[in-house]
């Protein structure tokens, strides 16, 4: 017989009690508050990456994207994050989607207009570079806005507008006179138009106001070559020279620009030394200086020398068409067998570089002129001739500061073409010899 305390005890069932909607409220609020907490850590957490990546230098590049690409996913709208992710993005079409989306985040922001602008310069959007700086001058109304002005004079000096380039300097100099370097390029405003006069005034004035202001002194020894007056250009860039003689922010390119002065001048021992001097100092550029040297070494008529520094020239810039050029001037003046099959080595270089360029027939057609090869100078002269009457691309360089350099009027020492008159010769039949 089953005793009672043997039987199964039926579970005690405790009626459930809703919730009141007072309680559910404040249990949503709660969840609310961690979510709001949590979210604002994760902001916090994404500000503090993207500063972090902002201290890196260009060397830590991976290092500093990584960080902001977890301070994106962490926080999406993080604007910071992608405006230096277009900073420091080395594809252009890239970068400007990245400034896309921090405008995105942050509309109002007159530095990420003007950073956009930037890039949009580099891809050669021109104008619409010009509307984000015009966007960023008005967002701007503090001292930034001196430099947004300032590169929106000089998109206006590429166009060709120079009046409006001229106001925008003037005006960012205005708002921002600790921007002392607005000065030599407004002179450069006056250079683009042609009125060197006019520059060279503008300058003086910058000078005479801000003696230390040596860019404005380089700039007016540049303007000085290009009008002629060599003396005070060799005086205002030896000036240069000695104000920067014990910085760490010496610019070797001014021995450059002075080699180039003196050998304007004639004084082609002293042109020699300059770029000597600048070729021992700058190991990284040293082409330009080397090529240079050479160029007054076949001046002083030391042919052997000129072809070693051609042959160091040559080496750092193998696609050089006027390195090529140049050696082939000093092998021709060597005037061996040997050399003149050189020359013409270098010179059919050059061409297959640069195909219509009638320089570089014209002196093929030289080179069989001295080796005696007088039907193929005579069709190698018809050829350059047939060239010229096309329009003929400038000699190129190789070197983005020798074609700054020449953009504003410096010579820097390209190879003299081989005369039309000689081409002509050459060409009728005539045997001619011409000697570089």
């Amino acid at each position: 017989m089953k005793r009672k305390d043997d039987e199964p005890k039926r579970p005690v069932v405790v009626p459930l009690r809703a919730p009141e909607p007072e309680e559910l409220e404040d249990e949503a609020a709660e969840v609310d508050d961690e979510v709001d907490e949590v979210r604002e850590a994760e902001r916090a957490l994404a500000a503090a990456l993207a500063r972090r990546a902002e201290g890196y230098t260009p060397r830590d590049r991976e290092s500093a994207q990584r960080d902001l690409f977890e301070a994106i996913r962490l926080d999406p709208e993080s604007g910071a994050a992608w405006h230096h992710l277009s900073i420091i993005e080395w594809d252009h079409e890239q970068a400007l989607e990245y400034a896309d989306e921090a405008l995105r985040c942050e509309p109002m922001n007159a530095y990420y207009y003007g950073t956009r602008a930037e890039i949009r310069e580099r891809l050669d959007q021109l104008e619409g570079a010009l509307a984000d700086y015009d966007r960023a001058v008005h967002l701007d109304k503090h001292r930034r806005s001196a430099l947004w002005l300032g590169h929106r004079a000089r998109l206006h000096d590429r166009l060709g507008r120079w009046d409006a380039a001229w106001r925008d300097f003037t005006a960012a100099f205005r708002r921002g006179p600790q921007f002392r370097w607005l000065l030599h390029e407004r002179a450069q405003v006056l250079v683009h138009k042609g009125d060197l006069t006019g520059a060279r005034r503008e300058l003086d004035r910058a000078i005479d106001a801000h003696p230390k202001l040596l860019v404005c002194v380089r700039e007016k020894a540049l303007v000085c070559h290009r009008m002629g007056e060599l003396d005070e250009a060799l005086a205002a860039i030896d000036r240069v020279i000695a104000g920067l003689a014990h910085k760490d922010y010496r610019d070797e390119f001014d021995h450059y620009i002075r080699g180039a002065i003196l050998f304007a001048r004639g004084d082609t021992r002293a042109a020699l030394g300059a770029f000597e001097a600048g070729e021992a100092s700058d190991d990284v550029c040293a082409g330009p200086f080397t090529l240079r040297r050479a160029q007054c070494l076949l001046e002083l008529g030391r042919p052997q020398e000129a072809l070693a520094a051609c042959d160091v020239a040559v080496r750092d810039a193998p696609y050089s068409e006027e390195c090529r050029l140049w050696r082939a001037r000093a092998l021709e003046r060597l005037g061996t067998t040997s050399s003149l099959r050189r020359a013409l080595a270098d010179v059919r270089h050059a061409i297959e570089r640069a195909p219509g360029a009638a320089r570089y027939v014209a002196e093929k057609a030289v080179i069989h002129a001295r080796r005696g090869s007088w039907q193929k100078a005579r069709d190698e002269a018809r050829s350059a001739v047939r060239f010229l009457r096309k329009p003929q691309p400038l000699p190129r360089t190789y070197h983005a500061r020798v074609e700054d350099l020449e953009s504003r009027g410096l010579d820097v020492g390209h190879a003299p073409a081989v005369p039309r008159e000689v081409l002509v010769a050459l060409a009728r039949g005539a045997r001619v010899s011409w000697s570089p």
